[in-house]
């Protein structure tokens, strides 16, 4: 193990990196957001605002802020340089499962218990579009590199979405458990599920075929390099997996508290999730399989 960050009081539920990789922040249990600086190890601030545990976060493309849902139904921009809330995106009413930016930083999309995703203008503060047509919470929310489309996870199902008329475009079919996690490939040519089945999902963007399937570990989380050419997922099992495009075969896996030994050329951006013994049946339902 590189380094250890300690600060929170409860399990840490998401984590996202800057787009240099300097810096992260983390969600917990505890109800606190931590900005960390990825060199020292120092906290450099927490965040309070929500009433209840922090299940997504996630950096706006600029760096200027970022986003957090929580249990608390909220929405909440921050501003990362005063280091203060901006604003509440009030509009979900059940607990928010995810959220996620726009290529451009205009936009920000939350998946919610409440069976919607709410499409928000940042400069409004309001709902575009609310989407609906899942038959539980989206867990894992992707935008196209392009900004047109975005890609929600849920159960079983994936969805694609028009960002600008928020028009369900494509109901995509394959996995055999819940998905929990989507990603989109860097230049957009396809997008990767992972879900607790076991498998890792590559779907071609235009037509939303299945290209490929991995056989991975119970998946948490997934990341692509920043050149699109490596993959790596976080399973239930402890371990960490490394994927190497074109042909996606299986490069290393370290277990446990080994440190995973990412190569120098290449950056990550990843949000992963550690669900805690103390959630909600909503989302304990959402590993039964």
């Amino acid at each position: 193990m590189l380094k250890s960050f300690a600060g929170h009081t409860e399990p840490v539920n998401t984590i996202a990196f800057d787009k240099d990789g300097t810096s992260f922040i983390s969600g917990s249990s505890d109800k606190i957001i931590n900005l960390w600086d990825c060199r020292s190890g120092k906290l450099l601030e927490s965040f309070k605002g929500h009433t209840s545990w922090i299940s997504s976060v996630a950096f706006a493309p600029k760096k200027t802020m970022f986003a957090s849902g929580a249990l608390d139904k909220l929405v909440i921009i921050w501003d990362l340089k005063l280091r203060r809330k901006i604003t509440k995106l009030i509009g979900h009413t059940y607990p928010v499962d995810s959220v996620a930016f726009s290529p451009d930083g205009a936009l920000v999309i939350s998946g919610s218990a409440d069976l919607t995703i709410n499409l928000w203008d940042l400069d409004t503060r309001t709902i575009l579009k609310s989407c609906v047509g899942h038959q539980s919470g989206a867990i894992s929310l992707a935008f196209a590199p392009n900004g047109a489309y975005f890609v929600s996870g849920c159960g079983k199902t994936l969805r694609m979405w028009e960002t600008t008329s928020g028009r369900l475009i494509k109901t995509i079919e394959g996995h055999n458990a819940y998905i929990t996690s989507v990603k989109f490939q860097p230049d957009g040519a396809f997008f990767a599920s992972g879900s607790a089945d076991g498998t890792i999902k590559l779907w071609d963007f235009q037509s939303c075929s299945l290209k490929q399937t991995l056989e991975a570990h119970f998946v948490l989380s997934l990341a692509f390099s920043d050149d699109g050419t490596t993959l790596i997922s976080g399973g239930a099992d402890k371990s960490v997996k490394m994927w190497i495009g074109p042909d996606w075969k299986q490069d290393k896996t370290e277990q446990n508290e080994n440190f995973f030994n990412v190569p120098q050329d290449k950056t990550f951006h990843s949000c992963s999730m550690h669900m805690s013994n103390e959630i909600s049946e909503d989302y304990e339902r959402i590993f039964e399989f």
